[in-house]
């Protein structure tokens, strides 16, 4: 008669937890900003957190010099509602909300920007694109590879 050795229900569990908690990048620090700007928006998206489902949007913020508001970007299944972004010249208000269950961070390199966003929370990001022009790349530092976009500096 042969014995077998069976692992615990429980243990291939935890492990199977900490498996995915491993893939999905966690990170751990907090942070907040704030301030006021032009811009409104309204996005939509969609997906299954690997690339599938869901399609990009353009959101546009409000001309520069007029109109006031928040442009916000939500982040969900792993990727951006919009992987484009309008906004005007000058300081602006990005509020970032985090759909996601794992942190988030939206970084803007070339703007100095790196703000962590902890899962079910949001932020509101000051952007100083005063010096900026064309295009600024934006990521989240935990999932590089599904959450891209650039935004699009007007005025």
């Amino acid at each position: 008669m042969s014995r077998h050795r069976f692992i615990p229900t429980a243990a291939l569990a935890a492990l199977a937890v900490a498996t995915m908690l491993f893939v999905a990048g966690c990170g751990s620090s907090d942070g907040g900003g704030s301030g006021s700007g032009g811009g409104t928006a309204t996005t939509a998206g969609g997906g299954d957190g690997y690339g599938g489902g869901g399609g990009a949007t353009t959101t546009s913020g409000a001309a520069a010099g007029g109109g006031s508001g928040e442009t916000t970007l939500t982040a969900q299944g792993l990727k951006w509602s919009t992987n484009t972004l309008s906004l005007p010249k000058g300081s602006t208000t990005l509020k970032v909300v985090n759909a996601d269950t794992v942190e988030h961070s939206f970084t803007a390199d070339s703007i100095g920007v790196d703000q962590d966003i902890e899962g079910g929370e949001d932020a509101n990001i000051t952007l100083d694109l005063s010096s900026a022009s064309g295009t600024v790349a934006f990521h989240c530092k935990y999932h590089p590879r599904t959450m891209t976009g650039t935004i699009e500096v007007t005025g």
